[in-house]
């Protein structure tokens, strides 16, 4: 059952340091969207509870976009005036596999962020996102018209998703600089066994 999973993202976001928190500027921006990960993360939750899988996975792409936009903000934007082009205007942003590659160099992680999103995987939540292949190939399996996942893609999208909204409250929080929403994200992720 995916009920601990989507029950996580409840506690997790419970547990997290968005309310109160005290920001401005480049914080507040990488704030909010991580907070955008996070609800696109519970709204998934939610979707895959009352079996609309088609409508979560469409908000696959954007979660992950929200969460790579706000560590690349985080960790690669140190330019005033690049920051506030980016927070005032739309499509200035470099394209995801650009934002991608800068984050695994300047975090030095190797090329996780690139292996996990880009390539076939991109191509895959593109199409769940647009109503592609994707969404479409799997509608009708000869008796009724509707997207179903196999037991194990139903459960990588939603781990995936708790790993997203999971990275998006530990950033809130060290923004926060509250070490005790820290401690609970860690112990609920550890929980998790994923």
């Amino acid at each position: 059952m995916i009920s601990k999973y989507i029950k996580f993202l409840d506690d997790v976001t419970a547990a997290g340091a968005l309310k109160g928190i005290k920001c401005s500027g480049k914080e507040a921006f990488v704030a909010s969207y991580f907070d955008l990960a996070n609800e696109h993360a519970n709204s998934i939750g939610y979707l895959f509870s009352i079996d609309n899988q088609a409508s979560a996975l469409a908000l696959l792409r954007p979660c992950v976009e929200a969460s790579i936009r706000g560590m690349w903000i985080d960790s690669c934007v140190d330019n005033e005036d690049k920051l506030q082009t980016l927070m005032n205007k739309d499509n200035n942003w470099p394209k995801l596999a650009i934002m991608v590659k800068q984050i695994d160099e300047k975090v030095g992680c190797g090329n996780i962020l690139e292996e996990r999103y880009m390539g076939r995987n991109y191509g895959v939540l593109n199409s769940f996102t647009h109503g592609l292949v994707q969404q479409t190939q799997r509608r009708f399996d000869g008796k009724t018209m509707r997207l179903k996942l196999t037991e194990q893609q139903l459960y990588d999208v939603i781990r995936e998703v708790c790993f997203i909204a999971y990275t998006a409250n530990i950033g809130i929080a060290a923004i926060a600089k509250d070490d005790k929403a820290l401690d609970s994200i860690h112990v609920l992720w550890g929980a998790l066994e994923i």
